[in-house]
């Protein structure tokens, strides 16, 4: 299967603006500001999106890290 290059962009822009869209869902129904949990998964993703899969945050309580108190898969 060829896809030409056109096509390929928007295989690439359709899931990244359906993703923006739906993100953009709880800001503009709710009024109230968001919740520390949302603020936390955040972090969380900035963290691991940066340092890989760690077990501490090393962005806080320097120099060790702050403990990230749950992983981010279960174990089962």
């Amino acid at each position: 299967m060829n896809i030409n290059l056109k096509n390929r962009k928007y295989l690439i822009a359709l899931p990244a603006l359906a993703a923006l869209f739906i993100a953009l869902i709880p800001t503009i129904k709710y009024q109230w500001p968001i919740g520390w949990d949302i603020i936390y998964h955040v972090q969380y993703a900035q963290v691991y999106a940066q340092y890989g899969f760690t077990l501490t945050d090393p962005q806080l309580n320097a120099p060790f890290g702050r403990k990230i108190a749950y992983l981010p898969f279960s174990i089962f």
